[in-house]
């Protein structure tokens, strides 16, 4: 199966509302191939959807979910316009395929990033909000059964990024130590920490605008990036989480 033809099945699956099968059985693509053809599936969904792109996410930061692509690095998807919502909205269950949520920390660009940014730089140039990310997939029973190349073809597995209202200063923040409760209908389902991210999160951002450079591309003014999750990926279902972060506050999402 050829890039156009992979593409296309993406963008259907997405806009039907269907899933498809994995590729991994057909396409041995290397990792750099894999992001040129999540680069042209994005282009295509910009014209599509008549989106624009609002960021990036970064998965895989930790050696858990690493383990299950069988990688040792990270990867990252593309944001479009479309994706993001802040937590005053509720989330449609019925208008996404098989959904997971996790909770993470989301950066907002106030400036551009150089290319060989430094922690000091990426906190006097962001905003925090809270953040939930919520994955999604084109693939028939993807979670946990995929590989790297199916998740970078899926450009990641991006679904919505619901996103707090409130935004914090990033030099107010002990990026480090960071304690997450997660909630479900006001019953305590997980617990984490920003430990889980790379060890921190500002070491997920390093990493993001390194490999971005590396591929002729930049961290932009005005760009989200959810940095990655403090907790396992849950299923998603219909009902309230909360969201505690330990000294920067709570959101809820409502799902229906």
């Amino acid at each position: 199966m050829d890039e156009e033809k992979i593409i296309e099945n993406l963008i259907q699956a997405e806009k039907n509302k269907i899933q498809i099968n994995f590729f991994k059985e057909n396409e041995k693509l290397a990792k750099s191939d894999s992001y040129q053809l999540q680069k042209n599936l994005v282009n295509e969904k910009k014209r599509i959807f008549n989106s624009e792109l609002a960021g990036y996410k970064i998965s895989m930061t930790s050696s858990d979910t690493q383990a299950i692509a069988n990688t040792h690095e990270p990867a990252y998807g593309r944001i479009l316009d479309y994706n993001l919502q802040t937590n005053t909205n509720e989330v449609k269950i019925d208008d996404l395929l098989e959904p997971l949520l996790e909770p993470e920390l989301v950066f907002k660009l106030n400036e551009d990033l150089s290319s060989d940014v430094s922690f000091t730089e990426i906190i006097q140039k962001s905003s925090i909000h809270l953040g939930a990310e919520i994955p999604d997939s084109r693939y028939k029973d993807w979670f946990p059964h995929f590989n790297l190349t199916d998740l970078i073809y899926d450009n990641a597995f991006v679904g919505k990024l619901v996103y707090s209202e409130e935004s914090f200063q990033a030099t107010d923040v002990a990026f480090e130590n960071i304690k997450l409760r997660l909630f479900y209908n006001d019953e305590l389902i997980e617990e984490g920490t920003s430990k889980n991210v790379l060890g921190n999160p500002l070491n997920s951002i390093v990493w993001l605008n390194e490999k971005l450079h590396s591929q002729g591309e930049k961290l932009e003014k005005g760009l989200f990036i959810s940095s990655g999750t403090l907790t396992s990926p849950i299923t998603l279902a219909k009902g309230t989480y909360k969201l505690e972060f330990d000294k920067l506050g709570t959101m809820e999402i409502h799902c229906e």
